[in-house]
Formats: C-alpha cells, structure tokens, sequence
C-alpha cells in the first residue's frame, strides 16, 4: 500500500496527475506509473540478481518491495542493448560490454516503493 500511495503521490505532486475518483485504484495506479515513466528516463541504477540463463531477475529496494520476474530481458542483438561501467561510485553509459566484472546490461526497469524509477543492471 505504502508503494502504491507513493507512486500516486510522486506523480501527482511532480508531474501533475489528476486523479478521478471514480477510477479504481489500479486504473489510478497504473495512470500514476504511466505519468512518471512518460516524464523520467531513470532516477537511479541498481544492481538485481539474475539467473544464470538470464531468464529470471529478483531485486529488493530495501523498503519492503521484492521484485521477481521471468522472461527475455537482453536482446540477442547486441547493438539493441543499454551497457554500464561502475567505476569509482557510479555506473556509466558505455558502448560495449567487456564482460569484465566492472560491466553491466540494463535489464529491467521498474518504480521503487518511493516512487522512483530505477532502472536494473546486472553483470
């Protein structure tokens, strides 16, 4: 609920979402989530756990909400794919994977229990 609450709330203060109140609260949920991804590439990058074939991804925002998902999330073309470097603090856009232990590929994006957008790497 608290993520939920937050999410409505960000995208009503920051982005100006009016809310009906005839809607359901997914209909606003999901035009609150719609409004934030509209307006913002990423808040922050945040490192997930990833399966070994790459077909499943779990993350925790360290609030209380676990993500777990299953499907296809790199591209067979690598060229289609978004890479990053974590050096000295902070991940940075590169334009090739290295596969070295510093190189990370965006998998996944999602909106954390403060109603911020996070985009998910993994090595």
């Amino acid at each position: 609920m608290k993520r939920t609450l937050n999410i409505i709330e960000r995208a009503i203060n920051d982005f100006g979402l009016e809310v009906d109140m005839n809607d359901s609260m997914q209909d606003i949920l999901d035009q609150a989530m719609n409004a934030i991804e509209d307006a913002v590439e990423y808040d922050y990058i945040s490192d997930c756990e990833r399966s070994r074939h790459w077909d499943h991804i779990s993350w925790n925002d360290g609030n209380g909400f676990d993500l777990e998902a299953d499907g296809e999330f790199i591209s067979g073309d690598e060229r289609r794919n978004v890479y990053y470097r974590y050096e000295n603090g902070e991940y940075r856009e590169i334009d090739w994977y290295d596969h070295t232990d510093d190189d990370y590929v965006m998998v996944y994006d999602v909106i954390d229990t403060n109603g911020q957008r996070v985009r998910l790497v993994a090595k």
